[in-house]
């Protein structure tokens, strides 16, 4: 692999197939009509420059100058935190009885409807009495002065937080619970009224609040699903317009959670990672597209895309034509394939000055083959969009992962066992055999053990049981096999498909298992799908030492095993010639009846 530069690239189609979103999340980037700025903490160098109130709008700490607060509890966060590993805010207070705000407030005062989003990552939550709740969010405005904005109750249009009657970190038991009413106590979040349900520990959200100032009320949204219409608004709040959101950390409803993406209101554009799949094998290969829905008089764009090189290899980068109206120009191409990064930057150019627009339309599209186990994310970053007049287009940002599997299936054991004792057959198998009613044929039992040696479960896949004489295929059966997970075993039997007419030495009868005979199953490798069993020989009925002849010393065999159960300790499997599991006259008289014979 190399780091390339390209001038330019084809404007062709990479593949006209339709496509589902991978596995996302999602990085709002601001335009000119948001009501809140900086909606992934960009703009903010550090925890300090985050905490900072400056003259213009952005996010600050607005609690720590106020009694029991403390600005140290938010800090600017760059880890990774469940895939997300850009700039976020986090909140943590757990075990700490301290306060911490994260505010902003709003372009302009809100009198009408708007709505506001955000992600959201719950990471812990401290068992405190009835509190058990973290993750507070408050919408409202600021007229008691000798308090932070959002402070009180009272100042609180909107008060949501995260309810978990079993707190700790982890579970799928958290809810949403929203305080109305005074009635409904500060100290028992039980009693607010309940919003949502479901919600696991370190796991990202996506919430959507519309927010309803005139009518009193506000929707929540989890995920794009409406969980709850028309909650009333806090019954102490009494103004006519909503001017701060804050994110709380409280000392009462303590833990650790952490925000990002915050928007209002939510646009529509996206700039988006798609592809048919989310799940491939390893030697797979498969499109990756990046896509612009909704969007108007788009004249420009431009971004980073980042895959693990290590997982993935990229084969093949074309820009689609129909993105942008034509001419075009390629202002920034570079591939960098060993640190699995791209960076393009294109415009339409004059005289062409309008901007085009559509509902959903790939412009760049690429082509990996899976290399090595593991998941990678498909991560967008840098991203611009562009209007005719130069301005930028707001737009969320959807990224993408994929996980790459392995699945190999293979056949580890075959083993010839006694219906009855089940004790695995290691001496002479007789033929022609029967039951001991002497007409009814005895099948011996072959045990064929299976493997899934990869990480992907196995699923509605056939094996099969061959019997050859030499080479001419005596019989055969075979076994529906509903799931195999991965780096599993599974031994199956076939009761009804051995049964020799022939004597043979060693080598003479082959028994071959093969997994996934229908070949429906897409593995890594295809070439290891069979094993064979040959170290056996068939002889004649009597002949209980196996030396090609029925005389006294098979006779010695059975009297040495005489009455013999499989729970004695002179029992002979090989001296059980009917098969009732005991040995006695019975036995004897196969002997008689062969006396004497060889082959």
């Amino acid at each position: 692999m190399q780091n390339r530069i390209l001038p330019i690239l084809l404007i062709v189609a990479l593949l006209l197939a339709s496509v589902a979103v991978l596995n996302f999340n999602i990085k709002p980037v601001a335009g000119h009509t948001d009501l809140l700025v900086d909606p992934g903490f960009d703009d903010s160098v550090n925890s300090t420059d985050l905490r900072n109130n400056s003259p213009w709008q952005d996010w600050y700490e607005s609690r720590g100058s106020f009694s029991t607060g403390d600005s140290t509890l938010l800090s600017l966060d760059t880890s990774d935190v469940g895939g997300n590993k850009g700039k976020k805010a986090a909140l943590k207070n757990f075990g700490v009885s301290r306060n911490a705000y994260l505010t902003q407030e709003f372009s302009s005062p809100q009198i009408g409807t708007f709505n506001v989003t955000f992600d959201i990552y719950i990471d812990r939550i401290q068992d405190n009495g009835d509190y058990d709740r973290v993750g507070h969010i408050y919408i409202g405005d600021d007229r008691y002065t000798v308090d932070a904005p959002t402070g009180r109750s009272d100042e609180r249009f909107v008060l949501l937080a995260f309810y978990d009657p079993t707190p700790g970190e982890t579970g799928t038991d958290i809810q949403i619970r929203a305080r109305t009413t005074a009635s409904q106590s500060w100290s028992i979040t039980s009693q607010w009224l309940q919003v949502a349900t479901g919600l696991s520990y370190k796991t990202w959200y996506t919430i959507k609040i519309v927010v309803k100032v005139a009518s009193g009320v506000y929707d929540v949204y989890v995920n794009g699903e409406l969980k709850k219409a028309n909650i009333t608004k806090y019954s102490g709040y009494t103004p006519t317009s909503v001017i701060y959101i804050t994110f709380s950390a409280d000392s009462d409803g303590r833990g650790d959670f952490y925000v990002d993406n915050v928007f209002s209101p939510d646009p529509e554009t996206r700039i988006k990672v798609v592809s048919k799949v989310s799940e491939v094998l390893v030697g797979q290969e498969f499109a990756v597209y990046i896509n612009v829905t909704d969007v108007a008089d788009l004249y420009g764009w431009e971004f980073q895309f980042n895959y693990n090189p290590s997982i993935l290899d990229l084969t093949h980068s074309v820009i689609i034509s129909g993105g942008l109206n034509e001419p075009i120009n390629i202002f920034m191409s570079l591939i960098d394939e060993e640190n699995g990064r791209l960076w393009w930057a294109v415009s339409t150019r004059y005289p062409t000055t309008a901007g085009i627009a559509y509902l959903d339309r790939a412009i760049f599209g690429m082509r990996f083959k899976a290399i090595a186990a593991g998941a990678t994310s498909l991560d967008l970053s840098g991203t611009v969009l562009v209007d005719s007049n130069g301005n930028s287009i707001q737009h969320k940002v959807v990224n993408g992962s994929v996980s790459v599997q392995t699945l190999d299936l293979i056949v580890e054991a075959i083993e010839i066992t006694n219906k009855h004792a089940k004790e695995t057959w290691l001496g002479s198998i007789y033929a022609n055999d029967t039951w001991w009613d002497g007409e009814t044929p005895y099948y011996y039992p072959v045990n064929v053990t299976i493997k899934n040696t990869g990480t992907k479960p196995a699923t509605n896949f056939k094996v099969k049981l061959e019997v050859y004489y030499e080479t001419s295929l005596e019989a055969w059966g075979e076994i529906t096999v509903g799931n195999l997970p991965g780096s599993s075993s599974l031994e199956l039997t076939f009761a009804n498909v051995f049964h020799p007419t022939k004597t043979g030495d060693i080598g003479k009868y082959v028994l071959k298992a093969i997994v996934d005979s229908g070949n429906v199953v897409m593995e890594t490798d295809e070439t290891n799908n069979m094993l064979e069993k040959k170290d056996f020989m068939v002889t004649i009925m009597g002949d209980v030492n196996g030396d090609k002849t029925v005389n006294i010393l098979d006779a010695v065999k059975i009297a040495l095993a005489w009455n013999g159960k499989p729970s004695d300790p002179q029992w002979n499997i090989y001296a059980d010639l009917n098969h009732d599991d005991e040995i006695n006259i019975n036995d004897g008289i196969r002997i008689g009846l062969n006396w004497g014979k060889r082959w």
